[in-house]
């Protein structure tokens, strides 16, 4: 579910919450009004600039004790994504809730869990950062390294960069126009294809695109 505005994913997420809801089921919004971090925190984000969603998660099982092994899961697969379009060394986890990049935060994460006696009933994952003023500029550096190296052949790197930062939106967030695995899948193998044959880049030089 995509929504302009909302005081908070995580909170809206409560409210619509019934038992008919899918795991993975996500709202993902462009601005916050009272955005929350961990410890009662809150989390200010500008307008536009970030991806900013929740997700529902539904664990058969699993004790509410172990509630830590799922943060450490999820901060994992969140470098994972991030590790397929930057490099690794750039990239660090502040456990158990922080993706750094050289240094600055880029991503937050905010888990929280209802039970069912001492057993997980659903957790709401709730995902802050992907900085835009971050990300777009090491992007930039590195497509521009592969321009000076003669493996991409097209004179904005910037545009470039901002054009994997759509692309990783999409594979993130998946809400606007909600998509099967597999049609996601095919839309980026045609985009790719576009974008080498619009920059004359050989085929497969922009694979790093895909996850």
């Amino acid at each position: 579910m995509y929504i302009k505005q909302t005081h908070s994913t995580s909170t809206l997420l409560r409210e619509q919450y019934t038992d008919d809801l899918p795991h993975l089921y996500t709202i993902r919004t462009d601005f916050q009004t009272a955005g929350r971090g961990q410890a009662g925190n809150s989390w200010e984000s500008e307008e536009g600039k970030n991806l900013l969603f929740s997700s529902l998660l539904r664990y058969e099982g699993i004790y509410a004790a172990d509630q830590w092994r799922l943060s450490m899961l999820v901060a994992v697969a969140c470098w994972e994504v991030l590790a397929k379009y930057l490099p690794k060394d750039w990239l660090t986890i502040k456990w158990p809730n922080d993706i750094v990049l050289r240094g600055k935060k880029v991503c937050g994460i905010l888990t929280e869990m209802i039970t069912k006696g001492e057993k997980i009933d659903y957790i709401i994952d709730q995902y802050g950062g992907f900085y835009y003023d971050l990300l777009k500029p090491a992007l930039t550096e590195i497509i521009q390294q592969g321009i000076e190296l003669g493996e991409i052949h097209f004179d904005k790197p910037a545009a470039l960069a901002e054009i994997v930062l759509i692309v990783l939106a999409v594979k993130l967030g998946n809400t606007l126009i909600p998509s099967s695995k597999e049609e996601v899948e095919e839309t980026l193998k045609g985009l790719i294809i576009l974008l080498e044959k619009g920059t004359d880049n050989p085929a497969g030089s922009l694979n790093f695109l895909t996850l």
